[in-house]
């Protein structure tokens, strides 16, 4: 369950093109530009002295667009990839929350999910709740032919469907599932790039009505 090297690369620019403006800075930092809230922070302190308009919401987004961007730019080898590619998701997991809090809370616009940021959930929540992946063998995933042995492939479109089941239906499927191999097959580089256009049209949206009237 993981993206290769070259996956990291692509998913690299692509999310810098997205998250990012022109000058390369986190695309929430406009929302400085474009708050009509009052400032919240006013401090003598030595390091911050003078800055006193600051945007929590602005600057949390912004710093985790910045650690992904690192995440994304850590990795020499296929190796190392395969260790932080589930760590990818649950930070782009973080990136939907705080976007999803910061829209929600603004109180200017509805906050639509798209199919790609429940995507990104699903496969968030496989990954940090163990009772919901027990079943699946992710220390089988890339042997090359694991496909042999014809086993249950958790993907997107399976998180998908198992989001609609209860719990006694789930763990039907779960006390069936252990009697035969799963493996777990991570969403593909387009889905992921994808989910960086959705957040950064969740931005866009936020910044126009925070703009509005006071820009």
């Amino acid at each position: 369950m993981s993206y290769s090297l070259n996956d990291f690369k692509e998913l690299l620019k692509n999310f810098n093109g997205e998250l990012n403006d022109a000058d390369g800075e986190p695309l929430s930092c406009q929302l400085y530009e474009s708050s009509n809230s009052d400032p919240v922070l006013n401090s003598n302190h030595e390091e911050i002295h003078g800055l006193v308009d600051h945007n929590p919401v602005a600057c949390n987004i912004a710093d985790i667009i910045a650690s992904i961007s690192r995440i994304l730019a850590l990795p020499r080898s296929n190796v190392a990839c395969n260790e932080l590619s589930a760590v990818l998701i649950v930070m782009l997991d973080l990136l939907r929350e705080n976007i999803m809090a910061a829209v929600r809370f603004s109180g200017n616009i509805p906050y639509e999910p798209t199919r790609d940021d429940d995507n990104i959930r699903r496969w968030a929540g496989f990954i940090k709740h163990p009772k919901e992946c027990v079943f699946a063998h992710r220390c089988f995933d890339d042997i090359p032919s694991i496909s042999a042995l014809n086993p249950i492939v958790v993907d997107s479109d399976f998180l998908s469907n198992w989001d609609t089941l209860n719990s006694k239906q789930k763990d039907r499927e779960k006390s069936e599932m252990a009697r035969h191999l799963v493996v777990t097959k991570l969403p593909d580089t387009e889905q992921i790039i994808r989910f960086f256009r959705s957040c950064a049209n969740h931005i866009q949206r936020l910044i126009g009505a925070s703009c509005h009237g006071s820009c």
